[in-house]
């Protein structure tokens, strides 16, 4: 298993930084109710290290004093370094540590995919009954959005990307984020000095992000390039939010604008940055993304286009700088149980190194914190899981 989470100190950093730098990089403004949240949470975080409201009584003199001075300053010191360990990245001998502890319960984690590796380097293009299915699923997601049924999405910024974001961003580089639903993750990388550009196929979930951030947004017409894949890229500051299907990103497009068309379309962006990175992945650019976001996409798709999947984020990472930090989950349950659906360690790297992406496994923590579906087929707890990867020569 693992540790969870750092303690106080990352939801202080964080509202600090959501308060003091949102207008500066871009973002004209944060709604209050996000603000007050990110301001609570550090609160409650700085009550629960601080303890009661107590006056500390002076430091006695003399020698009991002295002693009583040392002891606290040997506490104090083994308990900075407890924090510090529990903060850290999980580098690579952490990494073989739970592959140790892993193997010897979880064999199949570990077990060679019986798939080709050559295979995932051929066209990713979905054959007839691939494409309708994903067509299929593509509306059952947008229905969820309707029925409300979101109990994936998170209110607060993803506790794993603020453990683990110094692993992955590069400053004032750009942040993709694959099925983005309406997170608050965008609002705190674009806060970082991200550009952040997010894909989602629910209109709906668009609208709320906009509207429960309160932020202004401006809406720009993408139909020229995908036809229904895609229908527009929403956006305020250095924050674009594109709606329609991620795989229309994939680089396999022929629809290329003129030079007038294209400066139409950047002139209703009012020149953002964001904005026209997203029209360049719509044309077919890739290598532009130094850092990738994968909050559970991955496990949220269908495993049947898993290799689709990972061909458009391979193709969308930046050759040289870019690099993923991608949360999944691994169990037991039948794969129609998911989402969110289990995938291995050999099945991630099976996925991405064919692209010649190195695959390095940071976290891995045990939780009985699961759906009830998944009870229902007798398991007590799953496997959370985060990667990152990046070009093999990183």
């Amino acid at each position: 298993a693992g540790r969870g989470p750092p303690g106080a100190r990352v939801p202080s950093r964080v509202s600090a930084t959501m308060l003091a730098s949102a207008r500066t990089l871009g973002v004209p403004r944060i709604s209050a109710t996000a603000s007050r949240r990110f301001v609570a949470r550090a609160g409650q975080q700085q009550q629960a290290s601080d303890g009661p409201g107590q006056k500390v009584a002076p430091q006695r003199r003399g020698l009991r004093g002295s002693v009583q001075f040392l002891a606290a300053c040997v506490t104090g010191a083994a308990a900075v370094a407890g924090v510090w360990f529990i903060t850290q990245p999980r580098s690579d001998h952490v990494a073989s540590t739970y592959q140790t502890q892993a193997s010897a319960t979880r064999s199949d984690f570990w077990r060679e995919s019986p798939r080709d590796l050559a295979a995932s380097k051929l066209s990713p293009i979905l054959d007839p009954d691939e494409l309708a299915a994903h067509k299929k699923n593509a509306k059952t997601w947008r229905d969820r959005w309707v029925q409300g049924r979101t109990t994936f999405h998170k209110e607060e910024v993803h506790p794993l990307l603020l453990r683990f974001e110094e692993m992955v961003l590069r400053e004032r580089g750009l942040a993709f984020v694959p099925l983005a639903g309406k997170t608050v993750d965008m609002l705190y990388l674009a806060t970082l000095g991200q550009t952040v550009v997010g894909v989602e196929l629910s209109q709906l979930a668009a609208d709320q992000f906009f509207a429960e951030t309160r932020l202004p947004r401006t809406q720009v017409p993408m139909d020229k390039f995908g036809g229904d894949d895609l229908k527009r890229v929403h956006s305020c500051g250095n924050i674009a939010l594109v709606e329609g299907d991620l795989f229309a990103l994939d680089g396999t497009t022929d629809t290329k604008l003129s030079s007038s068309q294209l400066a139409d379309l950047k002139a209703a962006a009012e020149g953002s940055a964001a904005v026209e990175a997203a029209l360049a992945m719509a044309q077919g650019q890739g290598s532009v993304a130094t850092t990738i976001w994968d909050r559970g996409s991955l496990v949220a798709i269908e495993p049947n286009v898993r290799e689709k999947y990972a061909h458009t984020l391979a193709h969308l990472l930046h050759a040289d700088k870019g690099k993923m930090l991608v949360v999944t989950v691994y169990h037991t349950a039948p794969s129609a149980v998911g989402p969110p659906y289990s995938i291995s360690f050999q099945e991630i790297k099976d996925l991405y190194e064919p692209y010649g992406l190195k695959v390095e496994m940071v976290h891995m923590l045990t939780t009985t914190d699961i759906p009830p579906k998944f009870r229902k087929e007798g398991l007590t707890d799953m496997d959370e899981v985060v990667y990152v990867v990046s070009a093999a020569s990183k």
